[in-house]
């Protein structure tokens, strides 16, 4: 997403091997689309949240959101 992603292809970055630019990029840079989700999987395991704002033609702004103190799983001490 160099240059930015229509909004309506926004929703699907996060699933594995989905590149909305994938047909031009996904080859030059080896890329293999995981990375989003991957991103995404981790943010989840810590109680938080990845959030993306694109322009086409301008570029992405990706936002991530950590909890200070993230839940604890059942069964770990405190």
């Amino acid at each position: 997403m160099a240059k930015g992603s229509p909004a309506d292809s926004l929703d699907s970055i996060f699933e594995p091997f989905q590149l909305p630019d994938a047909g031009q990029l996904s080859r030059k840079f080896d890329r293999i689309g995981l990375s989003l989700a991957i991103a995404k999987k981790i943010m989840d395991a810590h109680g938080g949240e990845i959030s993306v704002e694109s322009t086409v033609g301008s570029g992405s702004t990706f936002t991530l959101h950590l909890p200070k103190n993230p839940p604890q799983k059942t069964g770990e001490k405190a």
